[in-house]
């Protein structure tokens, strides 16, 4: 009986030894066991060993002679490693890093850093957008290559080489703009062949990519929507070979069935009193807001006369953290039109969001990426919220990735820029248009797609 359990844990050291990374420090196994005559076979296999059986012994006699032999625990093989930037300041880049992280935590080790927090001019940038001065954002957007060139020489440049060589990530995802050429540059710098996997957060996305110059197939470029008219525009920085479709990287709750979506959708209107032949405006802003856009359209749509008491308005104001916005949109209630309910809510999960955009009847929105895409998703008509100058009253003042995404929508008559002048007759129009139908939105099914995509590349890489 002795014989026979030491044999079995010399057996379950010799499996054990690639675990103990015992081979990989180039110590022969025969150091260990003292076989006499016998030859080591030539790989694990040759065992022929019971391996499930001997790392679960029980015993079935004890006696004085041996002691039961105890289950070995074996190490879990490590994860694979993830590096993702995003930035704290755009909604839409927060909301795709967490979707990254929901979809992939489970079977990657994930790390997320903001590395242009470091930046002097995106701190700006961003309380400049919660403001709304959309001026002033124009004037900061022209800055992009004072701010790409502080990144490569001060202390982003030191942050992501850091992060590279610390971490040793097996794959890089950036949301982000800024970020991409300098990450690419280090990579080539010091011979680091972890391939690139960029989630473009707009539709107008050349200014994440400034100063790229064809970095080869190792960088893949993610665009919301498999048209040329997206790819033509960056073929001055990437081959066909760069380009993958794997949809706008929507939060999980966009992609789930009809069927699976409706219990929300009942109980959404339920707490809000809701009844199917009521029309239902959702007004957005994203996680910054745009200065008063929300009090301006729940104040018009309250004093007009919308609504019939057979047909009502409800108008749901989505305003996040901001309490002192949802009390203010609360208080533009009119009660000599009791036909028009204003709903100020805070801060709502997914699965919520994703439920009332398909109960809505039409968005009012800035022409942000993730807001025009979850509404692609939900098939749900926009009209989008833009500023004028004074001496161009026809212009809009906008972001050059916001005037895409909104050109885009014009283009799929998927939406409309608000005519300040006709807004509530614009509306009306709206509310009666029947619901869009938008095929082969493969932001729906981001969840799968990326998990295909970055299984496939890392098993092979």
């Amino acid at each position: 009986m002795i014989q026979s359990h030491v044999k079995n844990f010399f057996l379950l050291f010799l499996v054990a030894l690639p675990t103990l990374g015992v081979c990989s420090a180039n110590i022969q196994a025969a150091d260990f066991l003292n076989i006499g005559s016998e030859t080591l076979p030539n790989s694990w296999h040759e065992l022929e060993l019971d391996v499930p059986r001997i790392l679960s012994v029980t015993p079935t006699e004890s006696t004085s002679e041996a002691t039961p032999l105890e289950a070995v625990e074996t190490r879990a093989p490590a994860k694979q490693r993830l590096l993702v930037f995003t930035d704290s300041g755009g909604g839409g880049h927060m909301a795709a890093s967490r979707a990254v992280e929901n979809i992939l935590g489970s079977k990657y080790e994930i790390k997320v850093i903001t590395p242009l927090m470091h930046l002097p001019l995106v701190a700006s940038y961003n309380k400049t957008q919660k403001k709304g001065n959309m001026r002033a954002l124009r004037l900061l957007t022209s800055m992009q290559p004072v701010a790409e060139f502080l990144a490569d020489h001060f202390a982003i440049r030191q942050l992501i080489t850091s992060e590279i060589f610390n971490f040793k990530p097996d794959l890089i995802i950036s949301v982000i703009p800024l970020v991409n050429r300098l990450t690419h540059a280090i990579l080539e710098e010091n011979r680091i062949n972890t391939p690139m996997l960029i989630l473009t957060t707009d539709l107008e996305v050349r200014h994440f990519f400034i100063g790229m110059n064809h970095p080869g197939p190792g960088v893949k470029v993610s665009l919301s929507f498999d048209d040329e008219n997206l790819r033509e525009p960056l073929r001055t920085f990437f081959s066909n070979d760069n380009f993958v479709s794997l949809g706008f990287p929507l939060r999980p709750e966009f992609g789930i069935s009809a069927e699976e979506r409706q219990p929300k959708i009942d109980s959404i209107r339920e707490e809000l009193g809701i009844v199917e032949s009521d029309k239902t405006v959702l007004i957005m802003m994203g996680a910054q807001g745009a200065g008063k856009a929300i009090t301006k359209y729940t104040s018009k749509i309250a004093k007009s006369s919308l609504g019939s008491e057979i047909e009502k308005i409800h108008v749901v104001a989505l305003c996040g953290n901001n309490e002192e916005l949802r009390r203010e949109a609360e208080a533009t209630s009119n009660p000599k039109n009791p036909n028009v309910v204003i709903h100020a809510l805070g801060m709502k999960p997914g699965e919520y969001i994703a439920a009332l955009m398909r109960l809505a009847n039409v968005l009012i929105s800035k022409p942000g990426g993730a807001s025009a895409n979850e509404a692609f998703a939900s098939e749900l008509f926009t009209l989008y919220h833009t500023d004028r100058t004074f001496w161009h009253p026809n212009r809009d003042v906008l972001l050059p990735w916001e005037a895409g995404n909104m050109n885009y929508s014009i283009q799929k008559k998927w939406g409309e820029r608000i005519e300040k002048k006709s807004f509530l007759e614009q509306l009306q129009r709206v509310l009666n248009k029947p619901r869009l139908e938008i095929e082969n939105c493969e932001g729906r099914n981001f969840k799968r797609n990326l998990q295909d995509f970055v299984n496939n590349l890392l098993s092979v890489h």
